[in-house]
């Protein structure tokens, strides 16, 4: 279900940014005229610490110890999940990115070069902290902490792609697309990397058979 409203929303969002629909344009522009003209010192600083927090160059760093990690446990379900999602993740923002080729607003608080389309911190952030919800979320046996960790992830994401928002590195539509297309991709990767593994455990447990 996620997987598919994922997919929608992201093409969606594409096919408007492409063809420049006038709503969406308006919000864009609207928005970030917005936060250019209220926006304040104290709360620019927080969100550049919260961008450079959750950067996808630091999610990667975190997120190649976690893979050593679950290697060296020997959890390789967890670990092809991880690398394929994040990998591809990185791969197919950056080809959208120049196919698309957006341009971001001339207005940002700070200098990031670069296409627009879509955000790689909210792909980025959104495909790590669902990671860690459907890594974490059965081990967690209190349903409190479970819905704590869920909650703070969530918000996490919605905070990285509403940091790009406001520092004006990006359009609105451009975040939404990231959060979309990482949900979609992620979801994607948890559900092959699962059929695949059924598969082969039945092959296994036919090869088995025979030889006995």
């Amino acid at each position: 279900g996620f997987n598919l409203f994922g997919l929608y929303l992201f093409f969606k969002t594409l096919q408007d940014a492409i063809t420049d629909k006038v709503f969406l344009l308006e919000l864009d522009v609207f928005v970030n005229n917005f936060f250019f003209t209220h926006s304040s010192e104290v709360l620019r600083d927080f969100m550049l610490i919260f961008t450079n927090i959750f950067s996808p160059t630091l999610i990667t760093g975190i997120s190649l110890v976690l893979i050593a990690y679950l290697i060296h446990k020997k959890n390789y379900y967890y670990s092809l999940i991880s690398i394929f999602s994040l990998g591809g993740g990185y791969v197919f923002t950056f080809i959208i990115k120049n196919i698309v080729t957006r341009i971001r607003p001339e207005n940002a608080f700070i200098l990031v070069k670069g296409y627009s389309f879509p955000s790689g911190h909210a792909v980025a952030s959104t495909i790590f902290f669902t990671l860690l919800i459907y890594f974490f979320i059965v081990k967690v046996k209190s349903m409190i902490v479970r819905e704590i960790l869920v909650v703070l992830c969530v918000l996490s994401i919605i905070l990285t792609a509403f940091s790009r928002v406001y520092l004006g590195v990006h359009w609105l539509s451009d975040v939404l697309a990231g959060m979309e297309f990482g949900l979609f991709w992620v979801t994607s990767i948890i559900l092959l990397v699962k059929y695949v593994s059924i598969v082969l455990s039945l092959f296994k447990k036919a090869e088995d058979k025979n030889n006995f």
